[in-house]
């Protein structure tokens, strides 16, 4: 009886401190550029540490992305700065588990 209850109580212990992974954070929207951009990289830095990257593609005639970045709690609230190339074309905040809308804006002067 006492094994069972220790079994019972290890297995419970275990399976509570597991915790599921984060939810990441989505954003998608359209590029504007007076470039051609279809097939460049989207890169998604927070701190100044690449952490997501993804390619623009043609929908229905428009330039657009879409990226998932990895969360954890620390970066909940995070900005993060999205750029193509070495340009910066916008920011937002990550929030796990959320799509947000986010239009980039590609000027090389």
């Amino acid at each position: 009886m006492k094994k069972l209850l220790l079994i019972t109580l290890l297995v419970l212990f275990c399976v509570s401190s597991v915790l599921p992974p984060a939810l990441p954070s989505s954003f998608y929207g359209y590029v504007y550029s007076d470039r051609g951009l279809n097939g460049k990289q989207v890169f998604v830095y927070i701190d100044n540490v690449q952490v997501a990257k993804t390619r623009i593609f043609l929908y229905q005639g428009q330039t657009v992305y879409v990226i998932d970045v990895p969360m954890d709690d620390v970066l909940d609230g995070a900005t993060a700065t999205f750029k193509i190339g070495r340009v910066i074309c916008g920011t937002g905040v990550l929030h796990s588990g959320t799509a947000q809308q986010l239009d980039l804006i590609f000027s090389r002067k």
